[in-house]
């Protein structure tokens, strides 16, 4: 029982992750669209960055 309860909570911790990295993708997806030209492409590969490595985790 104790083993159920352990992966039904890794189970949920991953969904709360993937809910909170879809809400951090939108707001990385507003910054990057108020940004100047300049920034943007930047700002895209830290975001990239970022993602692909909460992927990895998730």
């Amino acid at each position: 029982m104790h083993r159920l309860k352990r992966y039904a909570f890794d189970l949920i911790a991953m969904g709360d992750m993937r809910l909170k990295s879809t809400f951090m993708y939108y707001d990385f997806d507003e910054v990057i669209s108020a940004a100047k030209v300049d920034d943007k492409k930047s700002l895209k590969e830290l975001a990239n960055r970022l993602f692909n490595n909460v992927e990895k985790v998730i």
